[in-house]
């Protein structure tokens, strides 16, 4: 997932790895990165917010095995939560869902994904380490990549 708005940072990106395990995956563990990723997109929205930048998130799933499931979740998010916190700043009661064929935008978070696939699973880093410093972040405080063990 990512953000790109007016500022010099450009492209603001978002990205949970889930380390898998005989508890945690497939739906469960794709549920998990979808709440992950909502909280902190929502959080960064409202940190821009309080710097009086007031934007509202809008999120787009690509067409998938999970994409109908993941408008069940955020729907169920912007209702209870997550456990990051609540989620105020969406533009829409619930995500889009697009082809990643039709869409650049989605085709670019492929790769991030891939890239954070990468980086995690087989310790490989060369995708990642171009875009790293565009994960939101806060001085040195990463915001917007985490890995998550089960």
């Amino acid at each position: 997932m990512f953000w790109a708005n007016s500022d010099n940072r450009g492209v603001v990106l978002f990205g949970v790895a889930i380390e898998k395990s005989s508890q945690c995956y497939g739906e469960p563990a794709v549920q998990i990165a979808v709440e992950e990723v909502c909280g902190r997109f929502n959080l960064f929205l409202a940190r821009r917010h309080k710097e009086n930048d007031t934007q509202r998130g809008l999120i787009v799933f690509a067409e998938g095995r999970f994409d109908q499931r993941a408008r069940t979740w955020v729907r169920t998010f912007r209702r209870s939560g997550t456990r990051i916190g609540s989620i105020r700043n969406f533009a829409e009661d619930l995500p889009y869902s697009a082809s990643a064929n039709d869409s650049r935008m989605l085709q670019l978070a492929d790769y991030v994904a891939h890239a954070i696939f990468l980086k995690f699973e087989q310790n490989d880093d060369s995708l990642l380490r171009p875009i790293q410093d565009k994960f939101d972040h806060v001085g040195t405080r990463n915001h917007g990549l985490v890995l998550k063990r089960s």
